[in-house]
């Protein structure tokens, strides 16, 4: 009897270009449906920090009677801390961490604001990066102050022209 020998072979490379192919059509499909992620994951970044400020900031009113007071902003947020240093929230810096684009905002409440004395208000705002319902020509930001916490869409733009105290409260 004859015995078989089984030979043994590999892939052309015909295949391995196939397969190749197929694996660089699969990951440029899945890097093209996670662009638009990054920037989402950011702006719920933001919106989480500045969702952080309304309760330190209460917490702080109910120990000192006064919210954490500050000349105007834009970068970093500071600390929320009361005058022995204790601490109700750390600073808060922007996901980009970019100048002059998606920063945050905090209006001056170091002096008074029309009626209002100062340590009796504060107003934070960020610039969001996705537009969402925004018409095209207006930018779409988070604001946080003492009356309540919302979005809003603007033609300002608040990073380049910080909003007065009595502009950020009316927001």
């Amino acid at each position: 009897m004859k015995s078989q020998k089984r030979k043994t072979r590999g892939f052309t490379l015909l295949e391995l270009m196939v397969v190749v192919a197929i694996i660089g059509i699969l990951a440029s499909a899945v890097l093209v449906s996670m662009s638009g992620s990054r920037p989402k994951a950011r702006d719920s970044r933001r919106i989480s920090d500045l969702r952080q400020i309304p309760p330190a900031q209460e917490a702080m009113m109910n120990d000192t009677y006064s919210y954490k007071t500050s000349a105007q902003i834009v970068g970093t947020l500071p600390a929320i801390k009361n005058a022995t240093n204790y601490q109700y929230l750390t600073e808060i810096t922007d996901p980009l961490n970019t100048v002059g684009v998606y920063q945050y905002v905090w209006a001056a409440n170091n002096a008074a604001c029309g009626s209002r004395l100062a340590g009796t208000y504060y107003c934070v705002l960020a610039k969001l990066e996705l537009t969402k319902d925004c018409p095209a020509d207006q930018y779409r930001y988070f604001v946080v102050h003492n009356l309540g916490v919302k979005e809003i869409c603007s033609a300002t733009d608040y990073i380049a022209n910080p909003p007065t105290c009595t502009v950020c409260l009316s927001l």
